[in-house]
């Protein structure tokens, strides 16, 4: 369900001939957060279940956001 989402928005959203050019961009962020986030790492059941709850609350706000934006 994730990845024909996905597919469908890019082509709507952002055309061909600069889409290289953005995602490029957007690596940068996504780079920068990726390597802080795994040095925020602990160990323990506690930790994993808020990180759990913390993705779901995003996918659940961001679900609800591009409903919003669908819907218009």
């Amino acid at each position: 369900m994730y990845w024909p989402s996905v597919g469908y928005l890019k082509g709507r959203f952002i055309d061909d001939g600069i889409r290289a050019r953005v995602y490029g961009m957007l690596r940068i962020p996504l780079n920068a957060f990726v390597v802080v986030a795994l040095s925020l790492i602990k160990e323990g059941d506690d930790y994993r279940n808020l990180v759990f709850v913390t993705c779901s609350g995003m996918l659940v706000a961001v679900s609800g956001i591009f409903h919003h934006i669908l819907s218009e």
